[in-house]
């Protein structure tokens, strides 16, 4: 049995990754997208800025968290059927995804205590917006590597609330 998901395996780059070059003919494609999966296609062509606003701003809480062609929305119960080579291909493109997301979750987490002094609403969003994204990446019944995400990006923002709670009294 062979399963064929679309953006899987694409040439131009490892796990997905794109060249620039292909960016604006990526653009309507990714328009339709879900909005996680835009804000990591920002991320893995360079583009942390765009990328961070975009999280900012997207509406983490809106389903589905992945299409149905992403690797992320793979569950256990589709790598059985799997050749092991398939398998390891879409393994490895999963990895480096759990990876962009581990990164950006840093880089929102690192806004986040950087604003905590000058800015702590946009603290507290950038907070928030990781609290959505530990839920969304938990309530999936895909792969226990996301679920696993999931909780580790929790731990984030309730340290960090944490502290701008203590230190905003």
């Amino acid at each position: 049995m062979a399963v064929t998901l679309p953006g899987c395996g694409k040439e131009g780059g490892p796990a997905g990754k794109s060249p620039a070059t292909n960016a604006p003919a990526q653009t309507g494609i990714l328009s339709t997208k879900p909005p996680l999966e835009r804000i990591l296609a920002a991320w893995q062509l360079g583009d942390t800025t765009k990328a961070i606003q975009q999280f900012l701003e997207a509406d983490l809480k809106s389903r589905p968290v992945f299409s149905s062609g992403s690797p992320l929305s793979l569950r256990e119960s589709d790598l059985p059927g799997m050749s092991q080579t398939e398998r390891e291909k879409l393994l490895a493109e999963v990895h480096a995804q759990v990876n962009d997301l581990k990164q950006l979750a840093a880089a929102m987490r690192d806004k986040g205590q950087a604003a905590a002094r000058s800015d702590p609403a946009l603290a507290r969003r950038c907070f928030t917006k990781l609290d959505e994204l530990s839920a969304a990446l938990g309530q999936l019944e895909g792969l226990k590597i996301v679920q696993l995400l999931g909780q580790a990006i929790r731990k984030m923002p309730a340290a960090e609330s944490a502290k701008l709670t203590a230190t905003n009294k």
